[in-house]
């Protein structure tokens, strides 16, 4: 039935998933419940006030029912099935003392408590409860209550309630233990993907990811008629920092080089290493002259910043943009000739397609 049925975000073993199904199942029984004896106390006791009571308790689970349904608030449902079913039973035992054998029905306020609001939560409101209803207890007269059910009463109701407690302490235990599992296996999953998707020197995407990232802004490109564009950028003279100060230097020059990429480009914009000391920049919704703006603003970024052992790097830019008969192919190689054109033009210098012969 899909007026009961569990959304799918909520793991079957998680305890929402067992509050959602108890406050549901639940609701089921005291609606057929609470209907027969609202209609026998009505008619055929003419217990009046358990007949209003009940049915007052009556359009409260079917409102909890049909909100929790809606909104799938489990907590905020759980505090409200506690609150009516503690107070219901309190009124119960109030005015149903005759006869007394009916406060057997106060055994389910324990359980619901525990089970809805975990063994913290539900131990302080279970005290209350069990406070409030001991009170009700002891305040009838022996012939309404002896005094050997009282004591048996409110025993058998102590001793229910340590079971209930020490069992949803131990399903708690389950629980955390579960939940700690699927966070770990959820981290090494979430590292399993960046170790796939980012590049270990400079953590920018890797040239696997970018080029995923590439074939998915092509394909947009085409389906609803947009743009993009590329920067293809190349540290000039890289080979002499590693030949004259070593490859660490080296590689500290190409983490700073990609944090500064990284950090200069807008949100919307990817960065990828694509090989070497070669960087690639994908820049949505980006025509020709805003893509070579970007580039413009990154290379004077590049000359202001301060590299690692005095090193003074400058970069190379070569800027295409997509066409409606474009290819992955043609649209790389007009950034790649557009960048050879920079470093035939003395390097440190932007070039894009329009600029080509």
């Amino acid at each position: 039935m899909k007026l009961f049925a569990i959304p799918e975000n909520i793991h079957p073993a998680t305890p929402q998933y067992g509050a959602y199904t108890f406050i549901y199942s639940f609701s089921l029984i005291l609606g057929v419940t609470l209907s027969y004896f609202t209609f026998y106390n009505f008619f055929i006791t003419q217990m009046y006030l358990l007949a209003y009571i009940e049915l007052f308790v009556l359009v409260l689970t079917l409102w909890m029912a049909v909100d929790l349904r809606i909104s799938h608030n489990v907590e905020r449902s759980s505090w409200l099935f506690v609150i009516m079913v503690v107070i219901f039973l309190w009124l119960f035992a109030f005015v149903s003392n005759k006869p007394y054998y009916s406060l057997i029905w106060t055994a389910f306020g324990s359980i619901a408590v525990f089970f809805l609001m975990g063994h913290k939560k539900g131990l302080m409101v279970t005290l209350v409860y069990l406070g409030v209803l001991f009170a009700i207890i002891l305040s009838m007269t022996p012939v309404e209550l002896p005094m050997r059910s009282t004591i048996n009463i409110i025993a058998g109701l102590i001793v229910l309630t340590v079971a209930t407690y020490y069992y949803e302490l131990s399903r708690h235990a389950v629980s955390t233990a579960y939940e700690k599992a699927l966070q770990e296996q959820r981290d090494y999953s979430q590292k399993l993907e960046r170790l796939s998707t980012t590049d270990k020197l400079t953590q920018l995407y890797n040239r696997f990811k970018i080029d995923e990232l590439l074939a998915k802004e092509f394909a947009r490109a085409q389906r609803y008629k947009s743009t993009f564009s590329l920067i293809l950028v190349d540290i000039d003279y890289f080979k002499n920092i590693n030949d004259t100060q070593g490859h660490q230097v080296g590689d500290e020059v190409l983490v700073e080089f990609a944090h500064l990429l990284k950090a200069s480009l807008r949100k919307s914009d990817s960065v990828g290493r694509w090989g070497g000391e070669e960087f690639l920049i994908i820049a949505p919704q980006t025509d020709t002259d805003h893509a070579t703006q970007l580039a413009q603003n990154l290379r004077e970024a590049i000359l202001l910043n301060d590299f690692p052992q005095g090193n003074a790097p400058t970069a190379s830019f070569g800027v295409s943009t997509f066409h409606e008969r474009d290819t992955l192919i043609t649209l790389l190689t007009r950034a790649d000739r557009a960048l050879y054109a920079a470093k035939n033009s003395g390097r440190n210098c932007v070039k894009n397609e329009e600029e080509l012969d």
